[in-house]
């Protein structure tokens, strides 16, 4: 996965990371990361390793490496079918980047479904050496699926009561309730295959994520 320099086409590469997905286990009284080996159909976070300073205009996108002996692509990209003249993919040919639309091989004006966490820091926190500092502030959020519970871990800094509401992809409000630091878990019973927005706000700090129930 790369991060390019913004522009009418995208630059030069700003930083690269491998995809291995993982996620964060909880057994035994500790946390554990675990590799997953089946990342279809699904959301898959990818974190580089120190916080990458693209400005306001970027490009996220990947590479692939195939052996000559393959045939077909095995690796896709969700993307949206647009009927209108709107296109924000690109595709790399012989160095050069050519809009979807240009394609040779089913030619469509798409969007791929790729999210980019971004963060708008202070001059202090981008100069001080220690650009994992802000990221290590948020709060953990987890849901266990084997006893329906949505656990929340509250940073140092975060002392006040929180507000924490949940909704549905549409944005409709599925639970909401008061809760406090250092920890809190509620009670939570999703649908199976569903992405969840979660909010959390009190009066000096705001949060939010997504949880994927499988």
């Amino acid at each position: 996965v790369n991060v390019y320099e913004g522009g009418s086409l995208p630059g030069n590469v700003l930083a690269e990371a491998i995809l291995n997905p993982n996620y964060t286990g909880y057994a035994s009284g500790r946390f554990t990361t675990i590799t997953k080996t089946n990342f279809s159909n699904c959301e898959n976070y990818l974190r580089f390793e120190t916080p990458v300073s693209a400005g306001t205009d970027f490009y996220v996108g990947y590479q692939l490496t195939y052996p000559l002996a393959t045939t077909a692509d095995s690796f896709y990209v969700y993307a949206a079918l647009r009927n209108q003249s709107f296109n924000t993919a690109y595709y790399q040919y012989n160095a050069l980047w050519y809009p979807f639309p240009a394609r040779f091989y089913k030619p469509v004006n798409t969007s791929l479904w790729i999210e980019p966490v971004v963060m708008k820091l202070p001059l202090s926190d981008t100069t001080s050496g220690n650009n994992d500092t802000v990221l290590s502030e948020r709060p953990i959020v987890i849901f266990t699926k084997q006893s329906s519970m949505l656990c929340v871990w509250f940073p140092k800094s975060w002392t006040l009561s929180t507000q924490l509401d949940i909704f549905d992809l549409y944005g409709r409000p599925i639970k909401h309730t008061t809760i406090s630091p250092p920890s809190a878990t509620i009670s939570f019973k999703p649908l199976k295959n569903q992405l969840y927005l979660i909010r959390l706000r009190s009066e000096t700090d705001g949060f939010s994520t997504k949880i994927l129930v499988r």
